[in-house]
């Protein structure tokens, strides 16, 4: 059949994985296409279903990018606000907090027992000059100190 498509190629048009656009169908955000032997065969209407259902659903604008070793890496938020990036370490790859891994490429390891610290409070400002190795015990004491004084 004239202008029927796998679902390989219509995940290929829509920049996103095979199991995205199946589960698309199977939570019921699209209808089920119609199978054709034994695989389906996604035609015109199906196809532009999915793209109206994937377009809602991209991120909108540029996601942000750090570079490290000259490698750019996309740079995401984990649960507590720190921004991270995933590295290649041990024959696969890990999550590191990204002002970690600034810290140590500028100003060498952080030391047993101690942290990183921003000068200027903001999570999302990793320039090497904003980050300082603090003792872990000295570290929770500036916090707690700063967190008393802001609530009263």
């Amino acid at each position: 059949m004239q202008g029927h498509v796998t679902l390989r190629q219509v995940a290929a048009r829509l920049g996103v994985g095979p199991w995205r656009v199946r589960y698309a169908y199977h939570a019921g955000h699209v209808p089920e296409p119609p199978r054709l032997g034994r695989a389906r065969r996604y035609g015109p209407d199906d196809v532009t279903r999915l793209e109206r259902y994937f377009a809602g659903r991209r991120a909108k604008g540029v996601f942000p990018v750090a570079e490290v070793d000259g490698t750019a890496y996309r740079v995401w938020v984990n649960r507590k606000g720190y921004p991270c990036v995933t590295l290649p370490a041990r024959g696969g790859r890990r999550p590191h907090l990204l002002h970690r891994v600034v810290y140590e490429r500028h100003h060498g390891p952080v030391p047993p027992g101690w942290e990183v610290h921003h000068r200027d409070g903001d999570r999302a400002n990793y320039s090497p000059g904003n980050l300082e190795a603090m003792e872990r015990g000295a570290h929770r004491e500036h916090h707690r100190r700063a967190r008393s004084t802001t609530r009263r």
